[in-house]
C-alpha cells in the first residue's frame, strides 16, 4: 500500500507523490525503443508499398520472404495486398492493360451521324454486310463508350453464322479496335470474367464462344446476370479468402458458329447473322493491326461519349410497336424485321424477335437536342 508523502514508480511510468501523479521524462532506453518501433513501421510501410506495385510473378517470388520479414503469415500478406490494390484502383481508376486503351479525346465536338457513318464505312471496308447490320454494330460500339454512365441494360452483341469463314472473326477484330477498353479473348471462364470487370472495366470481345460456352454454366450465368445494372455474383476472393460481391455489368460481344445458346441468353442479345461472301463480292483484307484510322475513331468516340453521356442517361427512347420487355431495351437501338424482306449477308436480328409490322432497322443514339 502506498503511503502519503512517499512515492514509488508504477508500471505506467508515472511517479505518485502524495495524491498527484507526475510524468517522468522518458529514459534514453525508452527513446531508443520508440525510435526503433517508428523505424520498423516505416520500413514495413516501404516494403508493403513496394510489394503492392509488383506484378503477379514478381510478387510470387518475394511473397514468402516478405511475410517472414514482416512477421506475418503469407495469407495475411495476401489479404493486405488485395486491400491495397482495391484502394489504389478506387483512387486512380482501372489500370491500362492494352495500348489502344489510352485514348485522348478529339479536339472538337463530334456529330453523331458523321461519327456513326465513319464507323459503318470502316466496318464495310473489311466485312461484307448490309448497311442495316453495319449501323447496328456501329451503334453498339458507340454504346460501349457510354455504357458506364448511361446504360441501364447491357445487350449482348452476338455475331454468328451457320458456317465458318463468314467474317465473324474479322468483324470482332474491328470491334476490338473501336469499342471502349476492349479485351479480346478466344475463351474466358466465369470467374475470370467478373474479376476482369472489377479490375479493368473492359468491353469483352469473345471469339469462338461456341466452344467457350460448352458445359460452362458459370460463364452463362455471368453473361445473363450482366443484363441489368447493379447485378453481380458473390464469390470467394482468391486473395483474401473472404466472400465478395463482383459486378457482371459490362458490354460483351461474342462470336460463334450457330446459336446453341439458352433462350435466356438469346433474349438478351442483338444478333448479327453473317454469311460467306459470294464470288462477286470483295472486301479489303483486315490485318488485325491497330492503325491511325482506328485511333482517330476512338478519339472521336471518346469526345462524343463525354459530350453526350449525360443526355443519353436521361433519354427515354420511343419503342417501335410490337417490342416489349427485353426486346425493347437495348439503349437507344431499335430493331424490327420486315415480313417481306429476306435476311441478307450480315443481317441483324434481335433475340426472340416479336412480329412487328414494318421496317427492317431503325437505329438512333441521338439524344434530345444533340446532333
Amino acid at each position: 500500500m502506498t503511503q502519503f508523502g512517499q512515492y514509488q514508480k508504477p508500471a505506467n511510468g508515472k511517479r505518485l507523490q502524495g495524491l498527484e501523479a507526475v510524468e517522468l521524462p522518458p529514459s534514453n532506453e525508452d527513446l531508443d525503443a520508440i525510435a526503433q518501433r517508428r523505424d520498423e513501421r516505416h520500413s514495413d510501410e516501404i516494403l508493403l508499398a513496394e510489394l503492392s506495385k509488383l506484378n503477379a510473378l514478381d510478387y510470387g517470388k518475394r511473397r514468402k520472404a516478405a511475410a517472414k520479414k514482416l512477421g506475418i503469415t503469407t495469407a495475411t500478406l495476401d489479404k493486405i495486398m488485395a486491400e491495397r490494390r482495391v484502394r489504389r484502383s478506387a483512387q486512380t481508376g482501372p489500370e491500362t492493360l492494352l495500348p489502344h486503351w489510352d485514348v485522348e479525346p478529339w479536339h472538337e465536338t463530334v456529330a453523331s451521324d458523321q461519327l456513326l457513318g465513319a464507323i459503318v464505312e470502316r466496318i464495310r471496308a473489311h466485312v461484307v454486310m448490309n448497311q442495316d447490320a453495319a449501323v447496328a454494330v456501329a451503334l453498339w460500339v458507340a454504346f460501349s463508350w457510354v455504357h458506364d454512365k448511361a446504360a441501364v441494360h447491357s445487350p449482348l452483341l452476338l455475331v454468328t453464322s451457320a458456317e465458318p469463314n463468314s467474317g465473324k472473326s474479322t468483324l470482332l477484330g474491328i470491334i476490338g479496335f473501336l469499342a471502349r477498353r476492349s479485351l479480346p479473348s478466344v475463351s474466358i471462364t466465369g470467374p475470370a470474367l467478373f474479376r476482369s470487370i472489377v479490375k479493368w472495366c473492359p468491353t469483352f470481345v469473345i471469339d469462338e464462344a461456341d466452344t467457350a460456352l460448352v458445359n460452362n454454366d458459370d460463364l452463362k450465368e455471368v453473361i445473363n446476370s450482366g443484363w441489368t445494372r447493379g447485378q453481380g455474383v458473390v464469390r470467394c476472393d482468391a486473395d483474401t479468402q473472404e466472400p465478395r460481391w463482383f459486378s457482371t455489368f459490362a458490354p460483351k460481344v461474342i462470336g460463334m458458329k450457330g446459336r446453341r445458346l439458352p433462350d435466356t441468353t438469346l433474349s438478351r442479345a442483338i444478333i448479327v447473322e453473317m454469311k460467306r461472301k459470294s464470288p462477286g463480292e470483295a472486301a479489303q483484307d483486315f490485318r488485325h493491326i491497330d492503325d491511325a484510322g482506328f485511333a482517330r475513331l476512338r478519339r472521336q468516340l471518346h469526345r462524343w461519349s463525354t459530350d453526350n453521356e449525360a443526355a443519353l442517361a436521361d433519354a427515354l427512347p420511343e419503342m417501335l410497336p410490337g417490342f416489349r420487355n427485353r426486346a425493347s431495351r437495348p439503349t437507344g437501338i431499335y430493331y424490327s424485321r420486315s415480313r417481306n424482306r429476306p435476311a441478307s449477308r450480315g443481317s441483324v436480328r434481335p433475340g426472340k424477335p416479336p412480329r412487328p409490322s414494318s421496317g427492317f432497322v431503325r437505329a438512333s443514339m441521338r439524344p434530345p437536342g444533340r446532333s
